[in-house]
């Protein structure tokens, strides 16, 4: 047994240390038995709302965000104890006919860029944004690969992506959004009488990228968006979203953790070939809005929203009715303060196939576990729920389909 040394080890009860385990399997089994069982799990409280999760049958990763707290690991023995259980457990079923994301990848200069070579002084005072979108237009121009961010505090507003560029934020470093001064939202008439205002402007974000592929985010390090609002309406240069990509394809977010996020941590709208994985989200409204996406994979991702944590749409923001199709959820927990767990709505013009939920655990949704609220005409179809778990919930499973039909031309409800 290779992972002897892990060095969570030493916090766990005896029988279930990895050094007693006959196999990385027996281990897993162990850990989860004794940790049911145990007194100290018989109840955990999420990181700061105090929204009460009982401590019954869960898988182990699902145990993770609580035993962090109550183990006193570090962040670093956190992951360790996630890429164990990443590497051991068994994989789960997927229908053959849901297409997962496939990438082309980065072209093949696959160049290095600090933000600190370009003037970034990552102070947490300092407006870095000018060095910051320097370094991604500098990586761009050499023909692509990663804009490297070392430990630091970088304060900044929007930053724009460019194609074959992924930002790595490291383990000590936090990208941080400034209280204004954001890129001022995009006028959008005709379409953005179909819906709110978060949903209709894209540039007044954190992150934003239209129109491009080959782009995403890797961790550990954090983004912090606290600054931003999350009304349905904020003034001009003041930022509402996280992350805005839009357009795009080839698109990837892993292994970073996200507080804040104002009226929508990430809204992705109309993307293809999303990966979203190993993600620590506490999101002051909506946690991810995905909106007209194809090819989505969602991972191994842990939300905690004020408003809907993962939450699927149809709208019509780019001037057209599009096809949310072959998305798969996996290997998550949502834990809803506000509204529902899993929602697909309330924004519901096209049409939504091909859905996959599978082994997620809902810790709370004040209004719902699952929902889909079909609202503008949209048609629902081939949709597979698989092993949720739902501590508490108003109403576990609601569906339904209303009349309020806030789509262009004549639609039915669906």
């Amino acid at each position: 047994f290779d992972r002897a040394d892990t060095p969570f080890g030493e916090y766990l009860p005896d029988e279930v240390r990895p050094q007693s385990a006959s196999s990385p399997k027996a281990w897993v089994e162990a850990m989860r038995g004794a940790l049911n069982k145990h007194e100290r799990y018989s109840s955990f409280r999420s990181d700061r709302r105090g929204a009460l999760v009982q401590g019954k049958a869960l898988s182990g990763y699902t145990l993770l965000p609580f035993m962090a707290d109550d183990l006193d690991l570090t962040r670093e023995e956190l992951y360790a104890l996630r890429q164990f259980l990443d590497d051991h457990q068994v994989e789960t079923l997927r229908p053959a006919n849901y297409r997962r994301p496939t990438f082309s990848g980065h072209t093949s200069a696959n160049v290095t860029v600090n933000v600190r070579d370009h003037g970034a002084v990552g102070d947490g005072q300092t407006r870095d944004t000018k060095a910051l979108q320097a370094a991604i237009d500098a990586c761009a121009a050499a023909g692509g690969g990663t804009v490297l961010f070392p430990a630091g505090d970088y304060l900044t507003t929007t930053l724009h992506f460019r194609s074959q560029v992924t930002l790595h934020v490291t383990r000590d470093a936090i990208i941080r959004s400034a209280p204004d001064g954001f890129d001022h939202p995009e006028p959008n008439y005709p379409n953005n009488l179909y819906q709110d205002f978060g949903h209709s402007h894209f540039r007044n974000s954190l992150f934003y990228a239209r129109g491009l592929e080959n782009v995403g985010v890797t961790g550990p390090g954090g983004i912090e968006c606290t600054s931003l609002q999350s009304g349905n309406i904020v003034a001009p240069g003041i930022g509402d979203k996280g992350f805005t990509f839009v357009e795009c394809r080839n698109v990837e977010f892993s292994g970073f953790r996200m507080n804040g996020g104002g009226h929508f941590g990430f809204l992705i709208k109309d993307c293809e070939n999303v990966v979203m994985r190993d993600l620590f989200i506490d999101a002051e409204r909506d946690g991810m809005n995905i909106i007209d996406c194809r090819g989505v994979l969602i991972e191994r991702t842990y939300m905690e929203a004020v408003d809907d944590t993962f939450c699927f749409k149809s709208d019509h923001s780019t001037g057209a009715v599009l096809v949310c199709e072959d998305v798969i959820v996996r290997e998550s927990v949502a834990n809803c303060i506000g509204c529902h767990g899993i929602k697909m709505g309330t924004e519901t013009m096209g049409v939504f196939r091909k859905f996959l939920f599978e082994n997620i655990h809902i810790a709370a949704g004040h209004q719902s576990g699952i929902t889909i609220q079909g609202q503008d005409g949209a048609v629902f179809e081939n949709i597979t729920y698989r092993n949720i778990k739902i501590n508490t919930a108003a109403v576990p499973v609601y569906f339904v389909i209303g009349e309020r039909l806030l789509a262009p031309g004549n639609p039915r409800p669906g």
